[in-house]
Formats: C-alpha cells, sequence, structure tokens
C-alpha cells in the first residue's frame, strides 16, 4: 500500500575521482525484506569549466543521461533523459526534461 514503508533498507557507495575531469562511482542497496539487489553504475565528465555529462545505468534496465551547461553567470542548460531498456519499444516509460536556471 502506499504510504507504507518497505522496512530497513541498506546501501552502500563507491565514488573514484578517475581525473579532475572523470568521476566515476556505483550503488548498491537491498531492502531487508525483499530478495532483489539493486545496482547502478554512473559516470560523470567535464568536458571543459562550464560543461558537464553524465550517465547512470542501473540493473533494471534504466539508462540515464543528462548535458549540463552553464551558459553564462546566471543561466545554466540542462538536459536530461531516461530511456527504459528493457522496454524500448514502449515510448511511455522513455521520459526526457529540459531545464533552464536563473540565478541572479
Amino acid at each position: 500500500a502506499l504510504g507504507k514503508p518497505d522496512g530497513m533498507v541498506y546501501a552502500g557507495s563507491y565514488y573514484h575521482k578517475v581525473s579532475p575531469k572523470m568521476q566515476v562511482g556505483t550503488e548498491v542497496s537491498k531492502a531487508a525484506k525483499k530478495d532483489a539487489v539493486s545496482l547502478a553504475f554512473g559516470c560523470q565528465y567535464k568536458l571543459d569549466k562550464d560543461l558537464t555529462v553524465k550517465g547512470k545505468v542501473d540493473a533494471d534496465g534504466m539508462l540515464s543521461a543528462s548535458y549540463k551547461h552553464k551558459l553564462s553567470n546566471i543561466s545554466t542548460l540542462t538536459l536530461a533523459t531516461v530511456i527504459d531498456t528493457v522496454h524500448l519499444a514502449e515510448s511511455s516509460k522513455h521520459k526526457f526534461g529540459l531545464a533552464l536556471n536563473l540565478t541572479p
């Protein structure tokens, strides 16, 4: 039922800065009352001082990617997508987003 907690969740993560431009990480979690283990791998790469790309894939076949560009001192543009690689033919499972952040 909605609103009921699944109980205790055990989680762990590992993060590694490969270089000043590249970072990788993984996370593992398991609910105490469930048999399934959740696993995800991701990376971030800084193309230059204003442009960053990220990618992540999890054990459920969800592939996520983002592109973040600092346009000026007050604006940042982010493009993001989540693709369900298990159900590629079902377009309702995929998501796409666009954000323009303005900070005075």
